[in-house]
């Protein structure tokens, strides 16, 4: 048997829940992953085949990782196990079963930037290039995709979203008709059609949807709260029979991806669409201390839908965070640096290196950047280029 002594009481529940559906509350730093990947450990190593899981996450890195780590934990290779992304799951099965809804297995899936060109393309053909104001091609791909994924009409998306495309819905309904019509000319499938295909080969195909529900025995889905309504109706057909071994893992208070037609209500639901549904809520944090989650409890607490959880931290930092109020960025910058000349005077005597600062944007951090340079202090910046390594920075010193 492999060793679950590293799993909390309730990670150690999920991971021994083997029938039936089950919801997983995991808010960030709880080990989430951690559980899933002991789950998916602990089926292989009671006899469940590699062949019979799937296991759904929100990007094929993560996807990798977690096959290393069920790897490292079984101590040995999984390569049968059946571990990616909704969409590389559907395009996989739709190379395997393409004959049954009419297109050709040998398809190629173009992204949103080639979406984009065609949409430049059939404007020029239908002379919409010279209609003053008329949405660009990554706009048209944005409205179409938002009516696919949140499953409401083009003019809803345009009349919610996009005002300035209002006057022209008939024209951008018109390009939409030929921009289907080009994809199917040419064998190509953007990553809307491949989730719509997939889903309508399960409800048209009763048979390859119960085979398909046979084979994968156990499914897990990662990042639940970030999943829309194709990929809850996807995972209704594949559980609609006596299977119904399905665990998802969320967070409530983290759905990030509402604009591209993710579902909030995916995970509230949850219970209700899968009865008997088993609910285990991980709140033991391993990441941040006390005093920050107390912060983090207290905002969520004020959420209107939510699972009651009481995140409790492993260490306590013997003071609360501070929330700061700046006027200006440069104001906030010589805030930070005030900060960083104090935390390095008694009674903290950190060092530079025992210093870091998270801002949102990489774009955003010239100004803090600029003052550290300023005070002769070195730094590494992770993520954007340094300030005074930028391209237009460098050509300016050099004329100087």
């Amino acid at each position: 048997m492999i060793d679950l002594s590293d799993l909390n009481e309730k990670q150690k529940k999920a991971v021994l829940h083997k029938e039936g559906p089950a919801l997983i509350i995991a808010a960030a730093g709880t080990g989430k992953t951690h559980t899933l990947t002991s789950r998916v450990a602990y089926l292989i190593d009671i006899g469940v085949s590699e062949e019979n899981i799937l296991l759904l996450t929100f990007t094929n890195k993560a996807a990798n990782e977690m096959k290393s780590r069920i790897c490292k934990k079984l101590g040995k290779d999984t390569t049968l196990i059946t571990a990616c992304t909704y969409h590389s799951f559907c395009v996989l099965m739709l190379r395997r079963f393409a004959g049954m809804i009419g297109i050709e297995n040998n398809f190629t899936v173009i992204d949103s930037a080639d979406c984009n060109e065609v949409f430049k393309i059939l404007k020029e053909e239908k002379k919409f290039t010279e209609v003053k104001n008329f949405p660009d091609g990554k706009v048209l791909n944005s409205i179409l995709s938002s009516s696919i994924n949140k499953e409401i009409s083009i003019e809803e998306v345009i009349k919610d979203e996009y005002h300035s495309a209002l006057p022209y819905i008939k024209q951008i309904e018109e390009l939409y008709e030929d921009f289907s019509k080009y994809k199917r000319d040419r064998n190509l499938l953007d990553y809307d059609d491949i989730l719509v295909l997939f889903l309508d080969l399960l409800q048209k195909n009763p048979t390859i949807c119960y085979n398909l529900s046979k084979q994968y025995e156990y499914i897990m889905v990662d990042e639940y709260q970030d999943s829309n309504g194709l990929q809850f109706k996807i995972l209704k057909e594949l559980r609609k029979f006596d299977n119904k071994n399905l665990m998802v893992v969320g967070d409530e208070n983290q759905c990030l991806y509402t604009f591209r037609g993710a579902r909030f209500e995916n995970i509230i639901n949850f219970p209700n669409d899968f009865e008997n549904c088993e609910l285990i809520i991980l709140d033991e944090n391993y990441r941040s201390n006390q005093e920050i989650l107390d912060v983090a409890n207290c905002i969520i607490d004020k959420a209107k839908e939510k699972y009651d959880k009481t995140m409790k931290g492993q260490y306590s930092a013997k003071r609360r965070p501070l929330l700061v109020k700046a006027y200006n960025s440069d104001q906030e910058a010589k805030y930070i640096l005030d900060e960083i000349e104090k935390l390095q005077l008694p009674p903290y005597n950190y060092s530079p290196k025992d210093i870091a600062i998270l801002i949102r944007n990489s774009r955003d951090s010239f100004l803090v950047e600029s003052v550290l340079t300023k005070n002769k202090y070195d730094y590494q910046k992770f993520g954007g280029i340094r300030f005074l390594e930028r391209s237009f920075v460098k050509d300016i010193f050099s004329f100087l």
